[in-house]
């Protein structure tokens, strides 16, 4: 089985407009969303690296399958891509797939945190 590894194609990383607007411009809400929100993904991928060592693969799903769906809620795309291939692979049981799908999560997810940081300094 062979992984998507979506590092060659241009999805955005975060839409801030879109959640600036569903959250009616309070900068104070979405700080704390996001704050929640990464807070939360990196103790999900720290449950998934742990889960990938027991070869968990329902535990490893259910925790892509939530980061997926925050992912999408927030506007974070590639980690919602890369979350979603990481559930596909672990429905299916595919154990070295698995752990490179971890990596390219984990990847995503700094990349989004830089991103991030980046918007603080510009309009947070």
């Amino acid at each position: 089985m062979k992984i998507s590894d979506n590092s060659n194609i241009s999805i955005p990383e975060f839409d801030l407009g879109n959640l600036l607007k569903r959250m009616d411009n309070d900068y104070e809400t979405v700080r704390k969303i996001i704050s929640i929100f990464t807070d939360d993904v990196r103790k999900r991928i720290d449950v998934i690296r742990d889960a990938i060592l027991r070869h968990d693969f329902s535990l490893i799903a259910s925790e892509a399958h939530t980061i997926k769906g925050s992912a999408a809620t927030i506007g974070a795309e590639s980690l919602r891509v890369s979350a979603e291939e990481l559930e596909r692979l672990a429905v299916k049981g595919c154990g070295s797939d698995v752990t490179s799908a971890c990596q390219i999560l984990y990847r995503n997810y700094i990349q989004l945190i830089k991103v991030i940081e980046e918007l603080y300094q510009d309009n947070l």
